[in-house]
């Protein structure tokens, strides 16, 4: 299964790295996207907003998938569940404009972000191996560090 995952992953990333094109102007609509991102499992669509030349807004909504495994607490059965989850994030762009200065592309807010992004996950909406349906939902606020290409 993990090799599966990695193996669209890297068709996935190699797909979107043939088509990029050197742009180095920001995009002035929104940009949509589908994402799966591991080690939690989620599966959502993404709209990201420009608010200022180094500012968006991104929104996602989608699925979250848990596996859990314990033989004394399940009887030697895997547990598995999907709840919602849905968030909004803040991102300020720190490497944008140098990006700019040094001519590499921009494309899609290519650069290095920091942001804040509240979340709210549902309790569970399908479950298997369970005799009910879980109620675990949760809400929180994620600082994220990272770069998109």
């Amino acid at each position: 299964m993990r090799v599966y995952i990695l193996s669209f992953l890297f068709i996935c990333l190699n797909i979107n790295g043939v088509s990029q094109e050197l742009d180095t102007t920001s995009n002035k609509i929104g940009i949509f996207r589908v994402a799966a991102s591991i080690p939690i499992p989620i599966v959502n669509l993404q709209y990201e907003i420009p608010l200022k030349k180094t500012v968006t807004l991104l929104i996602k909504s989608g699925l979250n998938f848990t596996l859990a495994s314990s033989a004394a607490l399940n009887r030697d059965k895997i547990r598995s569940q999907v709840s919602w989850i849905s968030s909004i994030e803040s991102r300020y762009y720190y490497s944008l404009n140098r990006r700019i200065r040094n001519g590499k592309s921009i494309k899609n807010y290519s650069a290095g972000y920091i942001g804040v992004e509240p979340y709210f996950r549902s309790n569970s909406i399908a479950s298997i191996n369970e005799p009910k349906q879980i109620n675990n939902g949760s809400y929180g606020t994620f600082i994220n560090l990272g770069f998109q290409n």
